[in-house]
């Protein structure tokens, strides 16, 4: 195996276990993913954070990965790692400048810092090139190796609205959280709102953290909540459209999801979206209807898409990166 020839240790940093939101997710199947390809890894977990134990894990290790929210600690990882000669990667979760001003400057030196910043989209890319050259672009998405089957009592309640409703959609949310102008980031509410005066209409809301229960929604017979940790993807099965209905994003894995998985999918146009969505823009409700209408009108024959696991973007630049450094 050429890989583990060649290969150099990597650091994956980041946090685990699930379910806390999309980075972490991604983070989880990173790690699963390079395991069972066979490289040479160490997983070190933000949730244990010592400044000590981070800097030596960053010494342990000659590529660094770092998946983190944070515009202050990207900072300081890419100090770290500048300091002791060390190839680092950052990938920018979300939209490069969706900060205030003071935590925007910082992410943007954190960008000219590390050796290979990684963004998920166009914008981004335009913005982070201007700090860094060797600024990339690659999607966030790595698929699931295997998923556990859902609870017998959540999918009787998925088959109980699937027979009730004509046409099903899914949302999710990993918490009720605002963006920096004070709007929902999820739409949830809207999507809530908009349902309820759609009786012929479902929608399954998946929130594993509970959230959007506690919030003692009245809630029409259309409309169910999946309150507590469940596969997002298992959820499929019951669906015939899935909602992105946020006011802020980055790669958004459960798009990439449901496209591979066959369903339709629509998603707000505040960020660029991969081929294949049906866009529309937030609080337009208008709009909403009428793409979702023609939705419901069409007979979704589903192809799962197979993907190479090998060939995926992240993979093929880690192999990069290994090759120059042999």
């Amino acid at each position: 195996n050429i890989i583990l020839k060649y290969a150099k240790k990597i650091l994956i940093v980041g946090k685990r276990p699930l379910p806390i939101g999309g980075v972490t997710i991604h983070v989880d199947r990173l790690v699963k993913l390079i395991d069972k390809l066979g490289y040479d890894y160490t997983f070190y977990d933000l949730n244990n954070f010592t400044i000590y134990s981070f800097i030596k894990a960053i010494s342990a290790n000659d590529i660094i990965h770092l998946h983190t929210s944070s515009p202050k600690l990207r900072v300081f990882f890419a100090i770290c790692c500048l300091v002791q000669h060390k190839i680092s990667l950052i990938t920018y979760h979300g939209d490069l400048g969706r900060f205030h001003f003071v935590m925007n400057c910082l992410d943007f030196y954190s960008v000219k810092l590390c050796t290979y910043p990684i963004v998920i989209n166009n914008h981004s890319l335009k913005v982070a090139i201007k700090y860094n050259s060797k600024a990339t672009l690659l999607s966030a998405y790595i698929p699931s190796i295997e998923e556990p089957d859902l609870e017998n009592g959540m999918k009787s309640e998925l088959v109980i609205l699937r027979t009730k409703c004509s046409f099903v959609c899914i949302t999710n949310a990993y918490n009720y959280s605002l963006d920096k102008y004070g709007q929902e980031i999820y739409g949830v509410s809207e999507l809530i709102a908009f349902f309820s005066e759609r009786p012929s209409w479902g929608l399954v809301i998946s929130d594993p953290s509970g959230t959007y229960k506690k919030k003692n929604y009245l809630l029409p017979k259309n409309i169910l909540i999946l309150d507590s940790p469940h596969s997002f993807q298992k959820v499929f099965d019951y669906a015939d459209c899935f909602i992105r209905y946020t006011s802020t994003d980055g790669d958004s894995l459960s798009i990439h999801e449901a496209l591979d998985f066959g369903l339709s999918v629509v998603a707000t146009d505040v960020v660029d979206r991969p081929h294949g969505v049906y866009t529309v823009k937030r609080n337009d409700m208008d709009e909403l209807f009428i793409v979702l209408k023609n939705l419901s009108k069409l007979k979704n024959e589903r192809k799962h898409v197979m993907l190479n696991l090998k060939g995926l973007a992240l993979i093929q630049f880690y192999d990069k990166i290994i090759a120059e450094l042999k």
